[in-house]
């Protein structure tokens, strides 16, 4: 009998245990299934990764070296030989225009001025540089305008987040008619050569802070340096041309969104090119930032030759000048604003940095509109407003008029939320309105949409929510709306995604509000700052993986419960039915 009691017992147990163990697994998937939800939350940056560990990279380098073929080997030869002839000629006709220049008066002809325009023609911004650029400088100087600008075929971006779709339909013609008279008397040089489709790659450079991003990211700063090496051939066949050197020196790439206009003979802006290069003050990560540049003609060479030049036959004493130039603390050498530093530190180049106020050029990017063209926008991004470090902010023009037609032209159209004033301030620049009232409505609102539009920090303006802006977006008590929506900041860095969200909750509001990533079936997810292209950048995931961890031990000891509760049914069950089993 007390076998079979035993013998009973164990076979009764057995659903018992497996029901256990079917709970301890479940509750084990559950914990591991939220875990990889939460992970996903440390998204990096789009822009201000944090460094990736010198131990981390230096393993991820030893499996992943770049290796060039025999046939990269052959091809880059090539191309070092084509160089090399280009130098020798440019630097006959530079030393025949020496000689034909030598005591030359400066002052006794009209002040020359070349401008080159670098990129691809898909990308060009064409209209603002002629109404701020190319019209403001004609009659102080004679003004020769170069376009080194790779065929429209050829589009290619280094970053994926910069392509936004749409397409400049540019043709020689259409840029020579779309310049009109804005040049005056000056020489308008169109040079669409295809560019090399595999220049060559250094290793080292590659293997450096930047490495993860690949062989095509640095293929695109090479081929934007023999962008600048071709301009400066065709200045050097221009000063024969004219018969005279040019005073002064420009760059800006295609996509280069003039904000207002720049009078670079000006008695303000002349002093600071004369003797030097000026570059702008802006996300110059160690080196000098390569959105435009101003420099004495004297300087031409070094930041026009030398950055494709050294490149490929000096890059022993260049790559040794950028790690010893750079004075980053987080990014290592291996960028085009390093590589520019080395160009002209190695031959002694004096440097001033100015920011967008003095030369106010900033980034654009081309939407589709529709008609298989494209149309250009003004791109910010979060850290060019200056809210986290001194440095970045000098990426923006700070008067109010500028402000505003950045916010009015952003890239985002609006996905971060727009607000009466911010309508009204776009509708006045729009039409052109320069009445008192439009005046006060800049001045007052301009910094304000900006703000809101790039860091998604300020409040949008929702009067007929009322009491929800101010009392809801609160963790007080547990039991408001910023709770249930799962905001850990709704007072600080939330407070936009937080009223937005509370207020279409509670008081049914919708316009002017874009919740987007805060429905209540996505309250878990990350709240995100928004660029001016739109691009999400996420923050801290700390909270949430908290409430992720807490979840799954929750589901855990539910199921954990529903199995002892089951069990103790089971065993009061049982007591009124016996299974004998004998041992004969």
């Amino acid at each position: 009998n007390s076998e079979a009691l035993k013998i009973h017992t164990m076979a009764r147990d057995k659903p018992a245990r497996a029901r256990r163990r079917a709970a301890a697994v479940s509750g084990w998937v559950a914990f591991a299934a939220l875990f990889v939800v939460a992970v996903p939350l440390h998204a990096k940056p789009l822009l201000d990764a944090a460094p990736v560990p010198v131990a981390a990279r230096a393993r991820r380098l030893s499996h992943a070296r770049f290796k060039p073929t025999a046939e990269d080997f052959v091809e880059w030869k090539r191309q070092a030989d084509e160089l090399r002839e280009q130098m020798r000629l440019n630097d006959e006709l530079r030393e025949a225009n020496r000689q034909a220049f030598a005591g030359r008066n400066s002052s006794a002809g009209p002040r020359r001025l070349g401008v080159c325009v670098s990129g691809q023609m898909a990308r060009l911004e064409l209209e603002r540089k002629v109404e701020h650029l190319f019209k403001p400088n004609r009659d102080d100087f004679v003004m020769d305008v170069v376009f080194a600008l790779a065929p429209v075929h050829s589009l290619n971006f280094a970053y994926a987040a910069n392509n936004k779709g749409g397409r400049k339909n540019w043709t020689v013609d259409g840029i020579y008619e779309a310049l009109g008279d804005s040049v005056g008397n000056g020489t308008v040089v169109i040079d669409n050569t295809p560019q090399y489709a595999n220049p060559m790659l250094q290793p080292l450079y590659m293997q450096s802070a930047y490495f993860e991003r690949g062989p095509a990211w640095t293929r695109s700063a090479v081929k934007m340096w023999s962008g600048y090496w071709l301009c400066y051939q065709h200045f050097t066949r221009l000063e024969q041309a004219n018969g005279a050197p040019y005073d002064m020196l420009v760059k800006v790439r295609d996509d280069g969104w003039v904000v207002s206009d720049i009078r670079i003979g000006s008695e303000d802006l002349t002093p600071l090119w004369t003797g030097r290069v000026i570059v702008p003050e802006c996300r110059s990560e160690g080196g000098y930032a390569d959105r435009w540049a101003i420099m004495d003609a004297a300087h031409g060479y070094a930041y026009f030759g030398a950055q494709l030049l050294d490149w490929y036959f000096n890059f022993e004493q260049l790559w040794a000048t950028e790690w010893r130039v750079s004075t980053s603390t987080t990014r290592r050498p291996g960028n085009a604003e390093n590589h520019l530093k080395g160009v002209l530190a190695l031959r002694n180049v004096p440097v001033a940095q100015l920011t967008m106020d003095s030369i106010p050029i900033i980034q654009s990017r081309l939407l589709p509109n529709g008609t298989g063209d494209g149309r250009h926008c003004a791109s910010v991004f979060w850290s060019d407003l200056g809210r986290t470090s001194h440095e970045y902010a000098q990426c923006v023009p700070h008067d109010a008029q500028s402000q505003a037609l950045i916010y009015c032209n952003r890239c985002d159209d609006g996905r971060a939320g727009h607000s009466l004033p911010c309508e009204e301030m776009c509708s006045c620049l729009a039409a052109r309105n320069t009445s008192r009232r439009c005046e006060a409505r800049v001045e007052a609102s301009a910094s304000f949409c900006l703000s809101a539009a790039v860091l998604a920090r300020a409040p949008i303006e929702q009067p007929e929510c009322g009491m929800c802006l101010r009392h809801r977006c609160s963790l007080w008590g547990g039991n408001k709306c910023a709770s249930r929506w799962g905001f850990t900041d709704p007072q600080g860095t939330q407070r936009l995604e937080c009223e937005c969200a509370c207020c279409r909750q509670a008081c049914g509001h919708e316009r002017m509000c874009d919740v987007g990533d805060f429905l209540p079936d996505k309250h878990l997810e990350e709240p995100r700052e928004r660029t001016l292209d739109g691009a999400p950048r996420a923050r801290g995931a700390r909270a949430q993986a908290f409430v992720a961890l807490a979840l799954a031990a929750g589901v855990a000891l539910v199921s954990l419960a529903t199995v002892r509760q089951r069990d103790r049914a089971a065993s009061s069950a049982g007591r009124g039915v016996t299974t004998m089993v004998s041992p004969r």
